[in-house]
């Protein structure tokens, strides 16, 4: 060993510790070109006046597109949409999940299929939901409406996705339905956890079932669901694809949230400075979002 050292050839530990770093080297390299540069260089553009055309000069502005951001009434407007969409559909995909979780944790053999069912949205891509809700939802020829219209029921001729009040309602039923699988899912192998004599012996005592759930079974999911509702909190303000999709080019008035909102600015007015900028806006909302989120949960983590 000393002798190797002397001559300067690297030990077996330091071979490895290079093999490794050079293994690491095409992933670190993806990294900063997908990843880092991009997100470099969209944040220099938010400070500049780049716009779409062709030899069009783009020129460093300084915080102008930041104090335009703070009089733009669309902006905010949009910002207030996404803030309740997030909270919403949170909330929905919260409650749904639990309800399925606890409803397919059944020893059924019928909750078999019942599960497939349940967890299919999973399976599929959120622009793929989006186009399947539009067809089903489709005024002339989509089931929904012809099944109001069978049972002589009141909307059968309304277009949900269509209408400037439901537009919105209905949206975030789309969203919850296609969030809910993940919390099915993982509330329902929380309750796998539960120990059958605690049930029984809680069912002896005389608990009704709200008393069940509050005692035993919400005791049991929170470790899961806290994390799952603040990811879900995050991932729905920042939503997009779903949304896009069912928006579609003309989009209902006030239908926007900040990350649509964003990329209209860039793609349809060529205003890639500005939406840069709104960029970086909604980007830091969502990492104070994360950081209250993480100092809640720390405290009371350090409470316990």
């Amino acid at each position: 060993m000393k002798s190797s050292l002397k001559r300067g050839k690297p030990t077996s530990i330091e071979a490895q510790d290079r093999t490794i770093k050079l293994m690491m080297l095409p992933l670190l390299l993806t990294i900063i070109l997908l990843s880092t540069l991009p997100l470099l260089l969209s944040v220099f553009a938010a400070f500049t006046d780049w716009s779409a055309g062709i030899d069009v000069p783009i020129n460093f502005i300084g915080l102008e597109n930041f104090r335009y951001m703070l009089t733009d009434t669309q902006f905010f407007a949009s910002f207030k949409l996404g803030l309740i969409w997030t909270l919403l559909v949170t909330s929905l995909t919260t409650a749904m999940g639990v309800g399925l979780s606890l409803l397919l944790n059944q020893e059924k053999r019928y909750m078999i299929p019942l599960k497939v069912i349940a967890l299919s949205p999973w399976a599929m891509s959120p622009p793929a939901i989006a186009v399947i809700w539009t067809t089903l939802m489709n005024p002339n020829s989509g089931p929904v409406n012809q099944f109001l219209r069978t049972f002589n029921l009141p909307g059968g001729d309304i277009g949900f996705l269509e209408d400037p009040t439901l537009f919105f309602p209905t949206l975030i039923i789309i969203g919850a339905w296609a969030l809910m699988p993940m919390i099915t899912l993982a509330v329902l192998a929380a309750l796998k956890t539960i120990p059958k004599e605690l049930e029984e012996s809680m069912e002896v005592d005389g608990a009704n079932a709200f008393r069940k759930f509050r005692y035993l079974i919400l005791p049991h999911i929170k470790p899961i669901l806290v994390p799952l509702v603040a990811l879900n909190l995050i991932w729905n303000f920042g939503a997009f694809d779903l949304i896009y999709v069912i928006v579609g080019s003309f989009p209902p008035p006030n239908s926007e949230i900040p990350i649509v909102f964003a990329f209209r600015q860039a793609f349809k007015y060529g205003e890639f400075g500005y939406a840069s900028a709104l960029g970086v806006a909604i980007a830091v909302a969502e990492i104070l979002l994360v950081m209250a989120i993480l100092r809640k949960q720390f405290k009371a983590m350090s409470e316990q």
